[in-house]
């Protein structure tokens, strides 16, 4: 416990202990963001756009010659799951998952590491 309180992930409350953090599953990967309900300013939305934005990447990867893609940006990136998707299937082009966000760029790392 003191472990994940350190880092931000758990916060005590009178009844105990309260995640600061969700894991959702996109496909075969998990993504870590913020826990409901998502009121902080610096909230990391993970919801039906996502789902939405993924199957978009998808679509256009099965259309294209992942080879070709060279360079790729996520602007907005949030958790990360678009550029993670991009760099898992174009594994020779340089990726960027870019957010005006600190706390979603903290929670892109954490994501694109448990990727692989």
């Amino acid at each position: 416990l003191p472990l994940l309180a350190g880092a931000d992930l758990i916060r005590r409350e009178a009844d105990g202990w309260r995640s600061q953090v969700r894991v959702s599953s996109l496909g075969e990967q998990l993504f870590v963001h913020s826990a409901f309900p998502t009121l902080a300013a610096d909230a990391v939305f993970f919801g039906p756009d996502t789902y939405r934005f993924d199957r978009l990447i998808r679509s256009h990867l099965a259309s294209s010659d992942p080879a070709r893609i060279r360079r790729a940006a996520d602007i907005g990136c949030g958790a990360g799951p678009g550029a993670i998707r991009i760099a898992m299937a174009c594994p020779d082009a340089e990726v960027h998952g870019l957010d005006i966000n600190p706390a979603a760029l903290d929670l892109a790392r954490v994501n694109a590491a448990l990727a692989g």
